[in-house]
């Protein structure tokens, strides 16, 4: 999360920065599956430069899918 805090396209150029500047590996900011969904050229690149992957989230007040609030938990899970 040096470089972006979001997935998005500077995934890819921060993946060459990151390589560049000496780190084996980066970590992804995850906060939608969506996002994971539309960047499906990342794998490719880091596997290319060698480079290892952490994804980080965090639930927000109102999203957790252990709630004991069926409608929080769904929100939670929700694409």
């Amino acid at each position: 999360m040096i470089w972006s805090g979001e997935y998005d396209s500077q995934v890819r150029v921060s993946s060459h920065s990151s390589k560049e500047k000496g780190f084996d590996g980066i970590e992804i900011p995850l906060f939608s599956s969506r996002r994971l969904q539309t960047q499906p050229r990342s794998e490719e690149i880091l596997e290319a430069l060698g480079l290892e992957c952490n994804v980080t989230s965090a639930f927000l007040p109102g999203l957790s899918p252990i709630s004991d609030d069926a409608s929080i938990r769904a929100r939670a899970i929700a694409p």
